[in-house]
């Protein structure tokens, strides 16, 4: 099975793309990677990172799936970094017709030392993300993102529960 994933690249491998490769690897899957972002980071944290440019991403997307039969099973994305890539691989998907591929959804908001991974140019991840979290079949925010991508309490498990979407059925 092949996966389409649009994430960024941690060169220390703890997160990003080459942690969902060795993941998809270990199941017996494959993946097709697609960086979003650059990141600069090791054991301490993250030391700064940048998006790729749209046409890049795109580009990317786009070399992957011409002249060739094989298709993505599922899509599954990370660290997008901006608002605007979010909502150009948003098009890009419908527009290869891969809108009803299974998507999952990893709101990648900060990194686990506390760096913003997310720069929503004044709007809020919640809106940023939309129209990929309206359309995804399956969302793994952790507690902070679920907090920031719904503006809810999650301080306690009941809390957390409430804020949490119920399950996409039949996606």
């Amino acid at each position: 099975m092949r996966v389409l994933l649009v994430a960024g690249l941690d060169p220390s491998a703890g997160a990003g793309l080459a942690a969902d490769l060795e993941a998809l690897h270990a199941v017996g899957a494959r993946g097709w990677p697609v960086a979003a972002a650059l990141t600069a980071q090791g054991p301490s944290g993250v030391k700064g990172w940048s998006p790729v440019p749209e046409a890049l991403l795109l580009a990317q997307i786009d070399a992957l799936l011409e002249g060739g039969d094989e298709r993505p099973r599922a899509v599954k994305t990370g660290m997008l970094g901006t608002a605007s890539l979010a909502a150009a691989l948003c098009r890009r998907l419908t527009a290869r017709d891969l809108s009803k591929v299974p998507l999952v959804l990893d709101p990648v908001l900060l990194s686990s030392s506390g760096t913003p991974l997310l720069d929503c140019d004044g709007v809020a991840p919640g809106l940023a993300l939309e129209p990929l979290l309206s359309r995804a079949r399956l969302a793994t925010p952790n507690l902070p993102e679920l907090a920031a991508l719904t503006g809810l309490d999650v301080s306690t498990d009941a809390a957390a529960a409430k804020a949490a979407p119920p399950a996409a059925a039949g996606k």
